[in-house]
């Protein structure tokens, strides 16, 4: 997991501040800040400061049954072209 949070933050400054559809914006980085730089340093700040992106505002039935918004593929009923995952 480790390796994998340094990674996506890796990810997330390349497209953010490398790309060149960005630039104009002049997009800084704040958080964690370019001084973590290693691998290590770059987990050890995901650890520190991670949440989960968890928002508990309401639940529905999923699966198979009248009552499910979705069917078994994932369709949400009586709404054309739209899927749920999660």
């Amino acid at each position: 997991d480790r390796s994998v949070a340094a990674k996506g933050m890796r990810i997330t400054r390349d497209l953010v501040l490398g790309s060149d559809s960005m630039r104009k914006y002049e997009p800084v980085e704040h958080f964690p800040g370019m001084d973590y730089a290693s691998d290590d340093e770059l987990a050890e700040s995901a650890k520190v400061h991670g949440s989960t992106i968890f928002h508990p505002v309401g639940t529905c039935k999923m699966g198979d049954g009248s009552d499910g918004v979705v069917d078994s593929h994932l369709r949400v009923r009586n709404v054309k072209g739209l899927r749920v995952c999660d």
